[in-house]
């Protein structure tokens, strides 16, 4: 069954490492493959990975899209997401199963499983930022 994506104008993807811009209308393409596939909003900066979660997927999303970094990277996410486990017993899930489609060279399957323990970092750090009141 194909992927269909559907790109807004001037919106980025990566399609097995290679950077792809949108021209300026809306187009829709089927990737009727398997490929590593990642679209512009789910794309992390660098600078915005300053949580534990944050990390490790910035650093599945640097082995997604490139083949080159993804033997040095491995042990590290590896090793993160027993970290995180250990520290959020309570996202053994959705950690374990980033671990098994790392295993199995899924990297965008590790990349979205870890989602929801980067939202509850994020509701996390919101609550108890200097900027709340107390």
């Amino acid at each position: 069954m194909p992927l269909h994506l559907s790109l807004r104008p001037g919106e980025r993807i990566i399609i097995n490492g290679c950077v792809l811009k949108n021209g300026p209308r809306r187009q829709t393409l089927e990737i009727e493959n398997r490929a590593d596939v990642l679209r512009g909003e789910e794309m992390l900066e660098e600078a915005t990975a300053r949580t534990p979660a944050r990390r490790i997927a910035y650093q599945i999303q640097i082995a997604l899209v490139s083949h080159a970094h993804r033997a040095d990277l491995l042990p590290q996410i590896t090793e993160g997401l027993e970290a995180l486990a250990r520290a959020l017993p309570r996202f053994a899930a959705p950690i374990a199963e980033a671990e098994t489609c790392l295993q199995a060279q899924n990297f965008y399957g590790a990349f979205r499983a870890l989602s929801a323990v980067i939202r509850h970092e994020d509701t996390l750090f919101a609550r108890f930022s200097p900027e709340q009141s107390l």
